[in-house]
C-alpha cells in the first residue's frame, strides 16, 4: 500500500508546534475530470468536515463541472454551496487520479490567515485512507 509522510514546517516553529497550530497540511493536485487542467494546491486535512472543500476561485479557474447546489447547515446558519466534480492526486500516495467532489467556498484561502490553503480533504476523501498523526514528531502519514 503506497504511503507518503509530510513533516510540518513553519519558520521559527518546531515541526510538532507547527502541526499543532496549523493542522495536517500537504499538497494535492486537483484536476478537471475530463480535461487536462491541473493545479497543485496547498491543502489541509479536516476530519471534522464531511465534504472536501475547494476555493471557489480555483474551481472556476479549472472550469470544474457543477454537480448541484446544496444547502449546508453551519455555525452561522444554512448556506448554499456549489458541489463540483474533480479529480485529485496525493503525490506519492495515489497512482492515478481519484474521482472526487468538493464544495466551492468563497475565500477559502482567507479562512486561515497565517498559512493559506485552497483545498480541504474532508471525511469523504479520507474515509478510504489511513491517516497517522504523529504529534511528537510533527508528521502525518497518509496511505492510498
Amino acid at each position: 500500500m503506497p504511503y507518503q509522510t509530510w513533516r510540518s514546517s513553519d519558520q521559527g516553529l518546531s515541526a510538532a508546534e507547527s502541526l499543532r497550530l496549523f493542522g495536517p497540511r500537504l499538497v494535492v493536485e486537483v484536476a478537471h475530470p475530463a480535461r487536462n487542467l491541473w493545479r497543485a494546491l496547498a491543502a489541509v486535512i479536516d476530519t471534522g468536515s464531511a465534504y472536501n472543500l475547494i476555493d471557489e476561485q480555483v474551481a472556476k479557474a479549472l472550469a470544474l463541472p457543477r454537480l448541484q447546489s446544496l444547502d449546508i447547515p453551519s455555525l452561522s446558519g444554512r448556506q448554499r454551496y456549489t458541489l463540483y466534480c474533480c479529480r485529485i492526486v496525493l503525490s506519492g500516495v495515489d497512482t492515478a487520479a481519484e474521482a472526487a467532489r468538493a464544495l466551492g467556498v468563497r475565500d477559502l484561502a482567507g479562512l486561515d490567515g497565517y498559512k493559506p490553503f485552497a483545498f480541504v480533504l474532508g471525511r469523504e476523501q479520507m474515509s478510504e485512507r489511513i491517516l497517522i498523526y504523529n504529534g511528537r514528531c510533527g508528521e502525518i502519514t497518509v496511505t492510498g
